[in-house]
């Protein structure tokens, strides 16, 4: 019977995961549709995308501190209602700066709750922990899969704001079910929360995102030096929200997993597989609108290889993790999405594969399959490195995980989005964007090495 249970709990848990993953990754789809409509640019409207991570940052550390002092099932639904809460404000928003708003506030609940779905899911199946994290991953894999077809079919259908209509409902049966079948938590410790570092480390964030964002477009005299104003800002926000952090009581980001061999190289992989992640997955679909002259239900489908490929590499992954160990799969995955991001670049047409001549669009879906694989085999291994370094800490440490990757995304999408504004057309920045995200890629893979090698931790060295 507890057998049963904790699956129910596993299945409501990964229920609401891919709720969240099929609505954020449907918005990539919608994007073009998005901009259009408010009659935005490429750079404002890519706060749309940015906005969501950012909220996400803030929110994913102080979700797993309060996981783990006040109790998963209560982080869980709190941060499910703010999510249902911005999903349905998004639907409404009368301007893209209100949408940016009340993405900020679907964000911090999407970023809240899936950090504490994975401790959620470590306290179900501690004997098992690296496999069902894994699935939890190759869940939000599968929204990939599906938030692309979906977004694209209701975009065309029935406009860009039926993604987050759609998202409303699924949130409220959410909270119903996870008041169901969550396991009442423990009495309340106290906790606290570090809310000035918070603070900080957002305003450094905006700062360096409102500076990066003036240089797109048209750069002037004034725009260059509010930039410069604005980016000096924000890199000096950064160095007081690290130096509070070492006198905090109870810091947002412990300085011990930031610091040490193991946990740095981990937190910079993450942070550049972050860029890379966003710059590829992230443009895919005005990519394919753009340059090959995709519909926006076409764009959708020609996402799908990658996502199909990042869940079938994920599984297995997920199940080989004790005998590959960590390094190998981020070392071949890194290798893979480098080849991948080339090809992409190269914008081949008429390739010929098993005797088929592939178009041009042809050509991208296989190429965009083959930086699936490449992801599925990195995710599993980057996602439980150096987690049995502390294992009473796994939301904690899996917070600051997805905290420094969705970094690297954001930084990711703010250049993108300046490349492909400045450039003499979108091919020719598609162009520089997909060769740039080969190199931060292989720059990864040295720091793949000086992760733990095995789920054996630093005794598997």
């Amino acid at each position: 019977m507890r057998s049963v249970f904790r699956y129910l709990v596993f299945g409501v848990v990964t229920v609401t995961v891919l709720v969240h993953a099929i609505s954020s990754y449907a918005i990539s789809v919608a994007f073009p549709q998005i901009a259009s409509s408010f009659g935005a640019s490429i750079v404002l409207s890519g706060w749309v995308l940015t906005v969501f991570q950012m909220a996400m940052i803030v929110s994913i550390p102080m979700a797993g501190k309060a996981s783990d002092a006040l109790g998963r099932k209560r982080t869980f639904m709190f941060f499910v209602l703010v999510f249902t809460v911005g999903s349905f404000l998004c639907a409404i928003a009368p301007n893209i700066y209100w949408l940016i708003v009340f993405r900020a506030i679907q964000g911090a609940g999407a970023g809240g709750f899936v950090t504490s779905a994975t401790g959620i899911v470590a306290d179900a199946f501690p004997e098992k922990r690296q496999r069902y994290i894994g699935f939890l991953v190759t869940v939000i894999t599968a929204g990939m899969v599906l938030g692309p077809n979906i977004g694209g079919w209701l975009t065309q259908s029935f406009g860009w704001k039926s993604i987050f209509w759609l998202a409303t409902p699924w949130g409220i049966g959410a909270l119903i079910a996870s008041a169901v079948l969550l396991k009442p938590d423990r009495p309340v410790k106290t906790a606290a929360f570090d809310i000035k570092g918070a603070g900080l480390f957002a305003c450094a964030l905006v700062a360096l995102m409102a500076g990066l964002t003036t240089l797109g477009g048209d750069a002037t005299k004034t725009s260059w030096s509010l930039a410069g104003v604005a980016l000096a800002l924000g890199i000096a926000l950064v160095f007081v929200f690290l130096r509070h952090e070492r006198s905090a009581s109870s810091p947002m980001i412990e300085m011990e997993l930031l610091r040490g061999k193991y946990f740095a190289a981990a937190n910079m992989f993450n942070l550049l597989y972050g860029v890379s992640l966003a710059s590829i997955f992230s443009f895919l679909p005005l990519y394919a609108v753009s340059v090959y002259g995709a519909s926006t239900l076409e764009s959708g489908l020609i996402v799908t290889p990658n996502a199909a490929g990042m869940m079938g590499a994920s599984i297995v992954t997920s199940f080989m993790l004790v005998r590959w160990g960590y390094r190998w799969p981020m070392v071949v995955g890194a290798v893979i999405t480098i080849l991948a991001a080339v090809l992409l670049a190269l914008e081949l047409n008429g390739v010929v594969v098993l005797g088929v001549t592939l178009s041009g669009v042809g050509t991208m879906i296989a190429v965009v399959a083959l930086s699936g694989l490449g992801h599925g085999l990195i995710v599993p291994a980057a996602n439980n490195a150096c987690i049995e370094l502390l294992p009473d800490r796994v939301s904690t440490i899996s917070g600051l995980r997805m905290t420094i990757r969705i970094v690297g995304q954001v930084l990711g999408i703010a250049i993108a989005t300046i490349v492909l504004d400045n450039a003499r057309g979108l091919a020719h920045g598609f162009e520089i964007v997909f060769f740039g995200t080969a190199a931060v890629t292989l720059i990864t893979i040295p720091f793949a090495f000086a992760m733990p090698r095995s789920p054996s931790g630093p005794a598997g060295l």
